[in-house]
């Protein structure tokens, strides 16, 4: 096979559509003009070459990149600027209203700008599974309501190295089917809020350190499972719900020889119990700078733990 080489945007939007290239390597920075994008066909990859791929739009609807089965990306950064409005807006889309189309990402650089001052939502990653590995870097810088991954989503991170930044009003980070990280490290300092809604989400081996509110459970109830894994949260909410019934569980589930850990710091629990599930004595707690160890397998609230009877404080 002839080797598919992009040096412009015409090329790159050409090769990316034919269905005739296994993989289509950017041999240079490349920007596609305003409010256009590409589509990637069906088992395609756009190797970047870990060079820079520029965007802008200023319309509606807009998606830089739409994506057949089995396509993705990798080596690439991506830069995009979006004006006037954000409604409609995907960086990253699948061809589908559903979550059937597989995407894969590795080592990939992403930053978003939107200027829109309306209450517009979007999402920079739609409609798709996404498949993550290696460096995953994501910076949202909007006004109001852009999430990481959202609408019809699922999200597997595996031998993952992520770091997310979103700044802005409603600026969450997974609202979806459902997300898990395997062999992974979460770098994160959000303005929103990490897991919305019904969406629950697993650390397998997996350690994470989250500057903002966890849980969104308004129209929902995410649930949280660190599975021999550690999360170290400066959170201003647990749990933000207008009701009382969408319980959360925030379940830890080590081992003697990897024990998972949950510290929190400064929280303000909300008025939504979240509760605490243990499933082996050897995992930890820690709340403002105290540790806490479970006495046997339960559930407890979490604004209960300091008093109650299932956690002895160390």
């Amino acid at each position: 096979q002839k080797p598919c080489f992009a040096t412009n945007y015409e090329e790159l939007a050409s090769l990316a559509s034919s269905g005739k290239c296994k993989v289509v390597t950017m041999r240079n920075d490349i920007e596609i003009p305003l409010n256009q994008g590409i589509t990637l066909a069906g088992n395609t990859t756009l190797d970047g070459g870990n060079h820079l791929l520029t965007t802008s739009a200023n319309q509606l609807d807009y998606t830089a990149i739409n994506f057949n089965n089995s396509s993705g990306l990798k080596n690439i950064k991506i830069r995009h600027t979006q004006t006037e409005t954000q409604a409609g807006f995907s960086l990253l889309k699948g061809l589908t209203n559903t979550k059937n189309v597989s995407i894969a990402l590795e080592n990939t650089d992403f930053f978003v700008y939107s200027g829109d001052n309306q209450d517009h939502s979007a999402a920079v990653l739609s409609h798709g599974t996404y498949n993550i590995s290696g460096k995953f870097a994501l910076d949202i810088q909007m006004k109001n309501h852009m999430g990481a991954l959202k609408n019809y989503v699922i999200g597997h991170f595996e031998n993952a190295e992520v770091s997310i930044k979103i700044k802005g009003i409603s600026g969450d980070m997974l609202s979806g089917t459902n997300f898990t990280f395997v062999n992974s490290t979460i770098n994160a300092d959000i303005s929103g809020y990490y897991f919305v809604n019904a969406a629950p989400v697993t650390l397998k081996n997996s350690k994470a350190n989250l500057k903002g509110s966890l849980f969104w459970s308004v129209l929902g109830a995410p649930r949280l499972i660190l599975e021999e894994s550690e999360v170290t949260l400066d959170s201003p909410y647990v749990n933000y719900s207008k009701t009382t019934t969408n319980l959360v569980n925030i379940t830890l589930k080590g081992t003697a020889q990897s024990p998972s850990v949950l510290v929190l710091t400064s929280p303000d629990f909300g008025n939504t119990p979240t509760n605490i599930v243990t499933t082996t004595l050897t995992d930890t707690f820690v709340l403002n700078g105290v540790t806490y160890k479970p006495k046997k397998a339960t559930t407890t609230p979490l604004s209960e733990i300091e008093t109650s009877e299932n956690w002895q404080r160390q």
